[in-house]
């Protein structure tokens, strides 16, 4: 599969080709029994499982504040101004203000806007006929789609992002090559393209982990990328139903994290709500609330996460599978102290729901 991706990579961005398109030429060829193991999944229900692909709590959208996400985009960025000669660039230039214009409209999830700043930018990049900035612009416009969730242009564009780079020398090993080829697995997974998404992913896991055996100047980067990638792999297989394996990838990432952040991080909070989510659909109950109780133990020294409710909804929800039904109307109603405290609507919204069927199950066994 690392072989069929970096073939239809390598033909996409050299000749303008469709990336979906050869894989389902090649996945003709493939032998059956790699597809059929993705042909024959159960989707589960995604409830309370964070994914840090966009920075967005999954159930609704809604913006963690993650700082791995921030970190991961300013070495993304920064990688490819350095690439492209544009660190250099006058900071006081017309272009380089209309590009900080749109970073910014961009950091503030303000999509729109940043894309009409963009194209500003790009139309004065033309005119210069600045290539780098064109590159750069092209791969902004390509970010601003992802996040809009408009995935084939942003497919389009990140695959004109890699034809001019390689053109202009990078290496497939390059981690802004890598960070592209993760959002194109994305792509792939959100298309329900499970065999593209599953190459894609076997693609950056193949280049970035040799780049974890040294300590040199990038290894910190590298790191990160693979943090993300871990997660994010994790978060595919959980949604296809291959539990053990999320299960798998999910401690690699929760330790991963660890590493780069220390105990105290919101992050650790999410990845051990991820742990007990899978360990509740897996049905082994005890283990999910003793992971739980971990993040609710770690989540109270991090009193600012807005989203914390989840953990509090979560063991609501596994008592009351267990019948434990005191402890399960607690829990709910924790949930909804902690969402209004926060104001956090969605989880007033969960928390009000679980202390109905709490309520509704106490009077039926009465």
């Amino acid at each position: 599969m690392l072989k069929i991706f970096e073939t239809c990579l390598k033909q996409s961005t050299r000749h303008n080709s469709s990336l979906r398109n050869c894989f389902i030429t090649l996945k003709r060829t493939n032998n059956a029994n790699v597809h059929r193991n993705f042909s024959t999944i159960s989707k589960i229900p995604n409830h309370c499982v964070y994914e840090d692909v966009r920075s967005k709590f999954n159930s609704n959208g809604k913006t963690t504040g993650s700082a791995r996400n921030k970190m991961l985009f300013a070495v993304s960025v920064a990688g490819l101004l350095k690439f492209l000669g544009l660190a250099e660039e006058e900071e006081e230039s017309e272009l380089m203000q209309i590009l900080k214009r749109g970073e910014l409209s961009y950091r503030r999830q303000e999509f729109d806007k940043s894309e009409r700043i963009f194209h500003v930018a790009l139309r004065l990049a033309q005119e210069l006929q600045n290539e780098n900035a064109i590159t750069f612009i092209y791969d902004r416009l390509a970010n601003v789609a992802f996040e809009s969730n408009q995935f084939e242009k942003a497919r389009k564009l990140f695959v004109d992002v890699l034809n001019r780079l390689f053109q202009k020398g990078m290496k497939e090993d390059d981690l802004t090559v890598i960070h592209i080829s993760f959002k194109l697995a994305k792509i792939f997974e959100h298309s329900k393209d499970y065999f593209g998404a599953h190459s894609g992913y076997d693609f950056c896991f193949q280049k970035l982990e040799p780049k974890l055996n040294d300590q040199n100047e990038e290894y910190e980067d590298a790191l990160a990328l693979y943090k993300v990638l871990l997660n994010g792999y994790a978060y595919f297989n959980y949604n296809v139903g291959q539990l053990n394996k999320a299960l798998e990838l999910f401690k690699k990432a929760y330790d991963v994290n660890r590493q780069i952040y220390g105990e105290k991080h919101e992050d650790n909070v999410l990845m051990l709500n991820n742990l007990g989510t899978i360990y509740k659909h897996k049905g082994d109950m005890n283990t999910a609330i003793s992971y739980f109780h971990e993040a609710e133990k770690l989540g109270k020294l991090l009193p600012e996460m807005e989203n914390f409710s989840f953990i509090y909804l979560n063991l609501g929800y596994c008592y009351m599978e267990t019948h434990v039904l005191n402890e399960a109307l607690k829990y709910c109603q924790l949930a909804q102290r902690n969402a209004v405290h926060h104001d956090y609507q969605e989880g007033i919204k969960e928390s009000e729901d679980c202390i109905a069927k709490v309520k509704h199950l106490t009077t039926k066994i009465q």
